[in-house]
């Protein structure tokens, strides 16, 4: 589950997928370029059906700090 805070520090769950792909792209040189297209077509469809990240609520930021909200308010 991603992190919605903008601050925050990403769970160890992001953490090690992050580090596990990192070793899969240095390890994906040394591939058969038919399995490595195969992951790569693999790869853009995973990446066109994932969920979009949440957008930052602009409200609440507006909020906490004053002024930036318009004049008269």
């Amino acid at each position: 589950m991603k992190n919605t805070e903008p601050f925050a520090s990403p769970s160890p769950m992001d953490a090690m997928g992050a580090q596990f792909a990192q070793l899969l792209t240095q390890a994906s040189g040394e591939l058969p370029h038919d399995l490595s297209e195969r992951l790569r077509v693999a790869r853009q469809q995973a990446l066109a059906v994932r969920k979009p990240e949440p957008a930052p609520r602009q409200q609440a930021l507006a909020q906490d700090q004053p002024g930036l909200d318009g004049p008269g308010k």
